[in-house]
């Protein structure tokens, strides 16, 4: 699933104290096994900086799953690209703390991480310049 979700989100920065979050509508892959929308606010961290954190809302139907980070070996991870966002520079997922199986493949065991039902994947954005829109194109 090389672009699972195609969306448009714009967060604005005001100069006030105020927190400000923003929410994409969902969409929907073509399997329907999943659904994705965005999530997103401003947040002061304690060295007094304004920071964009994200976050990429999955909800999955029953008995679908979404592989978590480190699971190459047995299925992929959902990749997030910003290339054609603007007010961009670069990413960091915070993966949260997945489940973990096993699948047996012939005499190997091999053990991976996964998500069901609904996960949220944190993102933190580092923007160009914070005080200006920011808009993620995934």
């Amino acid at each position: 699933m090389k672009k699972f979700l195609a969306i448009v989100f714009a967060i604005f920065l005001l100069n006030s104290a105020t927190a400000y979050s923003a929410i994409g509508d969902w969409q929907e892959n073509q399997s329907k096994g999943a659904k994705t929308r965005l999530l997103g606010s401003y947040y002061t961290n304690n060295k007094g900086e304004r920071k964009l954190i994200t976050g990429v809302h999955f909800k999955m139907a029953k008995g679908w799953k979404i592989y978590g980070h480190g699971s190459d070996q047995i299925g992929l991870p959902p990749k997030f690209n910003f290339a054609a966002s603007k007010n961009y520079v670069d990413h960091k997922v915070l993966w949260p703390k997945p489940l973990m199986a096993e699948e047996k493949i012939g005499k190997n065991v091999i053990p991976y991480f996964y998500y069901k039902d609904e996960v949220v994947i944190p993102i933190e954005i580092n923007a160009e310049n914070m005080v200006a829109p920011v808009e993620l194109n995934i």
